[in-house]
């Protein structure tokens, strides 16, 4: 579950972070991962699509400042190549993030065998449909 999220933008990558906040503020669980620009890039035409389709967010998200980066946070970060979206009721929604291995796919690519590409999964977020409208409308509001 997720009810506040934070990206911050630096040069080739997006770092976004996600966190269930109890009602008293507190931090009780977070998700962290990176995309890269070319990722975004080549998501961009189906999330901006399916943004459209579900339309901007009714309700604004509060802003979440994130504890601060220190040593015993810091981890190797999943990266994101897949995003899959869905709500119901217009009122609930899904994140779902995945990659796959970039190598694997110029492997194949290399030797012309036509095989599935298998993702493997990062995370599942629940959330509020609002929360995936305001991330998706974050994810490409820096043009």
């Amino acid at each position: 579950m997720a009810n506040r999220f934070a990206i911050q933008r630096e040069d080739g990558f997006l770092l976004a972070r996600f966190g269930l906040l109890s009602k008293k503020e507190v931090l009780l669980d977070s998700l962290t991962c990176l995309f890269t620009n070319s990722s975004l890039l080549s998501l961009k035409e189906n999330l901006v699509r399916y943004s459209e389709s579900i339309g901007e967010a009714k309700e604004r998200i509060p802003v979440w400042n994130p504890p601060p980066w220190t040593d015993s946070n810091s981890r190797m970060l999943p990266v994101v190549d897949f995003i899959h979206l869905c709500n119901w009721d217009d009122k609930h929604a899904e994140i779902c993030f995945w990659n796959y291995s970039q190598a694997y796919a110029a492997d194949l690519t290399k030797t012309g065998k036509q095989s599935e590409i298998n993702p493997w999964g990062i995370a599942i977020l629940r959330c509020d449909i609002d929360l995936q409208r305001a991330f998706l409308e974050a994810l490409y509001d820096y043009e």
